[in-house]
């Protein structure tokens, strides 16, 4: 990691050629693209985590498991992030229903990109657990040697940590809390099925946050609906005008007719449901991101919705949905600055505009948006720590 402070000159020039990008739009001769990448680099404080700087904490794998445990009427085929046996919040990268022995079933899931041990396991009906490993390098795993276990909870399904800045393209302090999305995908009632769990957890953005989520290659004209479980959304009875995401239906049309399932106008509201004030301003706070509460920072429990996204059967994206896993998603959220609205997506997909148009972005190996993919060891940073500092 590093961490550089820049001076005030430096700001003042970084604020007016990112001014200039907002404002000149194509002129390509008015932005200095080479001085705004120089600047913004020697503003961020953070460095890439991985050899190719492209910011990849998850990979997608694939391994074929031959069911082969001599169990009886099996219940469903699990892959694992971990031992249930040692691990009580191991969780639930894949899943098959009802296999069947002498089978053999090739699943797909999105695991940390350091990840090398993983473990498959088998349920019956009757309520009997057993477990192998195998590894990252493993294409196939059989059940020739599983360890049967007793008095195994139930795991929870994979669950993925977004954490995002609030400033792009501009820099910031780094810290990664200003919003903090935690989803998991949850299997469907049917084939043309998927569930998405969504929890807000942490805020700390002091202007409006607006969240939402792109579903990576699906056209939102292949969908058939989207309901939410709770069946109201994270902002049903927001107090102000909607600015952002005007339109209030749950799913959107992005601007190349991508799905987009939309989450919030405000994510702080969202969590306090706070009145505005006389002057219909809505007080900001520091919402789970300190270890103590008092005016101005809040310790609140995490709010939740399910999404349930039901497919047309005429849907051309069917068969990806059999190895949808949590990389086919796109969370972001939207900010606004200098008259205009900007999406902060992750790194992989930052040069995404989905709902809104802008000028000029940057291409630099750095990011405003984290993907962090294994949720029940991590943490993210208190309220002006850069994250990495323990």
């Amino acid at each position: 990691m590093k961490n550089k402070r820049i001076e005030g000159r430096t700001v003042l020039a970084l604020l007016l050629v990112t001014t200039l990008s907002l404002t000149a739009c194509k002129k390509k001769d008015v932005f200095q693209q080479e001085l705004y990448n120089e600047l913004l680099t020697e503003a961020c404080p953070v460095d890439p985590i991985d050899a190719s700087h492209r910011w990849t904490t998850t990979t997608r794998r694939m391994v074929t498991v031959y069911v082969n445990a001599g169990m009886g009427d099996l219940l469903k085929l699990q892959l694992l992030n971990d031992n249930p046996a040692v691990n009580s919040r191991a969780e639930i990268m894949a899943e098959q229903d009802a296999p069947q022995e002498g089978s053999y079933y090739t699943l797909v899931f999105a695991a940390p990109a350091a990840q090398t041990n993983f473990y498959a396991a088998l349920t019956t009906a009757d309520g009997r657990y057993a477990v192998v490993p195998f590894t990252a390098d493993d294409r196939q795993v059989d059940f020739s040697q599983k360890t049967e276990l007793n008095n195994i909870g139930t795991p929870g399904y994979q669950t993925f940590t977004y954490c995002f800045e609030e400033s792009f393209p501009r820099p910031d302090d780094f810290d990664f809390n200003d919003c903090i999305l935690r989803i998991a995908l949850l299997p469907g009632e049917s084939e043309r099925q998927l569930r998405l769990n969504v929890d807000i957890a942490a805020v700390s953005s002091q202007q409006p946050i607006a969240a939402a989520i792109r579903l990576v290659n699906i056209d939102a004209d292949e969908i058939e609906s989207v309901n939410i479980a709770e069946g109201k959304p994270f902002d049903d009875g927001y107090p102000l005008p909607l600015s952002v995401l005007k339109d209030k239906e749950t799913l959107l049309h992005g601007q190349k007719g991508e799905a987009v399932i939309r989450l919030c106008e405000d994510a702080m509201w969202s969590m306090l449901r706070n009145a505005p004030d006389a002057s219909a301003r809505l007080a900001r706070y520091y919402v789970n991101v300190t270890r103590t509460a008092d005016e101005l920072h809040k310790q609140m429990t995490p709010v939740s919705r399910q999404y349930v996204i039901n497919f047309k059967e005429t849907a051309k994206s069917l068969p990806l949905l059999s190895s949808f896993t949590l990389d086919n998603i796109d969370p972001f959220i939207i900010t606004s600055f200098n008259g205009a609205y900007w999406e902060t997506h992750a790194y992989a997909y930052q040069n995404v505009c989905t709902l809104f148009s802008y000028a000029d972005q940057t291409d630099l190996n750095m990011t405003w948006a984290l993907v962090i993919p294994n949720h029940t060891t991590f943490r993210w940073p208190l309220e002006g720590h850069l994250i990495g500092t323990y």
